[in-house]
């Protein structure tokens, strides 16, 4: 039988198969970057903020490409 990681909210102890990904602005000095943020549907409590992954990776394909000759 598979083993099935499990976790819990480290605030109402409930086991999270899912999270709700709300969006958000992450802020370093003057510069702002679109972000998400990983939040129990339970209780609402944030478990985690990050830059935005999707966005990150879009941004970071544009700028390599745009340093390759001929790559539109």
């Amino acid at each position: 039988m598979a083993t099935v990681n499990v976790g819990k909210c480290p605030k109402c102890g409930a086991i999270l198969s899912s999270v709700t990904v709300e969006a958000l602005s992450v802020k370093a000095g003057r510069r702002s970057r679109k972000g998400v943020s990983y939040v129990c549907p339970s209780c609402h409590v944030v478990l985690g903020v990050e830059i935005d992954p999707i966005v990150l990776r879009a941004t970071t394909v544009r700028a390599i490409t745009a340093k390759i000759p001929g790559a539109d």
